[in-house]
């Protein structure tokens, strides 16, 4: 398959904090889900047994772990957003307009003097949304196609067959 694409792209703060979601709840966040998730269970099964029992450290617990799943479903999601705009605010390299060029084996990213090659055989994962599509390669590297910039959906197709060999998620 032959694949050539040429585009120039800023990344966005927008685009950054999706994919520091996508960094945060899909790749760390299926660890602790499902850590918490036993936990929870657990915790549950405790307290329908005390609840015969109700005591001081009955309530204690079963407030505390209230406490744990209001952090983890109202507060996370807020903080990530702020740790994300600071860490966009931060990095002066995204702020730049980086030139493009993907082909069937590589895809080449150049910044002014520097260039950087990164194969696709160290692509472990990609995540779509609305507008973009992420690639995550080894070393925590990440490639954001922004979806305006190659519309044509036969491109997008292309991309995807190229990965499909990869156990997507979306």
């Amino acid at each position: 398959m032959k694949i050539n694409i040429n585009y120039q792209y800023e990344i966005t703060e927008s685009d950054f904090i999706d994919y520091y979601k996508i960094l945060i709840y899909e790749i760390r966040g299926n660890k602790i889900i499902n850590k918490f998730s036993i936990l929870l269970f657990l915790c549950f099964m405790w307290f329908f047994y005390m609840l015969i029992k109700l005591t001081l450290l009955t309530i204690i617990i079963f407030s505390i772990l209230i406490i744990f799943v209001f952090i983890i479903v109202v507060i996370t999601p807020l903080t990530t957003s702020v740790l994300a705009k600071k860490a966009f605010d931060k990095n002066t390299y995204l702020k730049q307009i980086n030139e493009y060029k993907i082909d069937a084996n590589n895809i080449y990213i150049t910044t002014g003097n520097f260039r950087s090659i990164i194969k696709w055989k160290s692509l472990e994962k990609y995540y779509e949304t609305n507008k973009n599509i992420y690639c995550l390669f080894e070393y925590n590297q990440v490639l954001i196609i922004p979806k305006k910039l190659v519309n044509v959906n036969k491109v997008i197709e292309l991309i995807k067959n190229h990965l499909s060999h990869i156990n997507t998620k979306k």
